[in-house]
């Protein structure tokens, strides 16, 4: 009778049991899916560039996109999902939950544009001195480049000059510093380009200069 008993109490645990099942055992616990997107950024790649150029990340986490707009260009917009958002350097697209794409748009620096992509040829200059004026022209061999990295080179007839060079956007009109003197730029566009500068004895000259063309080789 007892043997009996036990059999039946085995029977009832083995049949109530899943676990116990060596045949057709339970799937184990499946670990949660993570999922990733992609987030990729459109860009004119001749204006500057977006870093890293598209990022492929965890759902719920952020992207963060550095950029930097080429020398002569700044960062005019970002457009994401149709919305404008201001030229700021760092872009972040937060708890991204779909594949995603948005757009950064560059614009021409009226001023270090033209400065930094052609060559300047120096056509003429007025001195006004206490009680006179003094004009002079030069021929077209008196050329300079300005380069991004603050270097400049002037052809000078055959002498071919180099010094720095800086935009102090802070002065209005802007003020360029150039072999150490400040000259005012009072105009610049693709065409033409005018500075001033006042020495210490308190003579005005004035600088006019024309687009050479296309930045060529100063040698």
């Amino acid at each position: 009778m007892k043997k009996l008993i036990h059999f039946l109490f085995f029977a009832i645990v083995l049949a109530t049991c899943d676990a116990c099942d060596t045949i057709n055992p339970p799937d184990p616990p499946q670990p949660p899916v993570i999922k990733y997107y992609t987030i990729k950024a459109l860009y004119n790649t001749n204006m500057g560039t977006v870093s890293p150029k598209d990022t492929t990340i965890e759902k719920g986490k952020n992207a963060t996109f550095k950029i930097t707009p080429d020398a002569g260009y700044l960062i005019d917009y970002i457009k994401d999902d149709g919305n404008i958002l201001p030229g700021i350097d760092t872009y972040t697209v937060r708890n991204v939950s779909e594949n995603d794409t948005f757009e950064v748009a560059f614009k021409k620096d009226s001023i270090l544009y033209p400065l930094l992509n052609y060559t300047w040829y120096q056509d003429s200059l007025v001195s006004i001195l206490i009680d006179e004026v003094l004009y002079y022209y030069f021929d077209d061999s008196n050329l300079f480049n300005f380069n991004p990295n603050g270097d400049f080179e002037k052809l000078q007839g055959k002498y071919l000059l180099k010094g720095e060079w800086s935009l102090l956007r802070n002065y209005n009109p802007f003020v360029m510093k150039i072999f150490g003197e400040y000259h005012s730029l009072e105009f610049i566009s693709d065409d033409r380009m005018v500075t001033s500068y006042v020495n210490s004895q308190g003579h005005l000259h004035r600088f006019t200069y024309t687009n050479k063309g296309n930045k060529i080789v100063l040698q």
